[in-house]
């Protein structure tokens, strides 16, 4: 199994979101550490049930990965694939 994630930082999660006031920066800030908490869960628990799985995180790539990161794409997914014929 291969799993590609789009990571994004702070910053281009506020750039992304901007928000509208600073109300909901700073709930924007609060809220951050939870969600890489969230994907650190999913990922943890991915190698808990596939233990050979490939966890790839792209970082600053957008939503659209195949598009933003193409070459980072290409290359994991065909590394993973020459791994299938082992």
């Amino acid at each position: 199994m291969l799993a590609i994630y789009r990571t994004a930082t702070l910053e281009q999660t506020l750039k992304e979101r901007p928000p509208k006031n600073e109300q909901e920066r700073t709930a924007l800030i609060q809220a951050y550490p939870g969600f890489r908490a969230i994907l650190s869960k999913w990922q943890r628990d991915l190698l808990a049930g596939v233990p050979t799985a490939r966890i790839v995180e792209l970082p600053g790539a957008n939503l659209y990965m195949f598009l933003s990161n193409e070459a980072d794409v290409l290359r994991e997914v065909r590394a993973f694939a020459a791994t299938l014929n082992q």
